[in-house]
């Protein structure tokens, strides 16, 4: 018996985690939404996923990346994983700052 992806996708969206920070502070956190994006990435619904949140795409890249070069070992590897790492890092601040001032002001009116 072979699962599909959607098959996948759906058990994941039926056991997905509770974000305790968004649970207990009632704000997001930089991660609020990658749970949903990554499901939304398995059933093919890239752009939601990218709404959900940018930095799933470039987090799995980065990670397979970073496997292959553990069992591969190519040249310039290192450096790859730093740039990449800062590449993830700045879209995940970005969006999360993006977020903070769109509830913010959504808040106000």
């Amino acid at each position: 018996m072979l699962l599909s992806l959607n098959d996948i996708a759906d058990w994941l969206q039926a056991h997905s985690l509770a974000c305790p920070v968004k649970k207990y502070l009632h704000f997001d956190c930089p991660g609020c939404g990658i749970q949903r994006s990554f499901v939304e990435l398995l059933k093919g619904n890239f752009v939601l996923s990218f709404q959900y949140h940018p930095a799933t795409v470039p987090l799995i890249l980065f990670l397979l990346y970073a496997i292959f070069h553990l069992v591969f070992k190519f040249k310039h590897g290192n450096k790859a994983i730093i740039y990449g790492y800062l590449l993830v890092v700045c879209i995940v601040i970005t969006n999360y700052i993006y977020k903070l001032i769109n509830q913010t002001l959504t808040n106000l009116n």
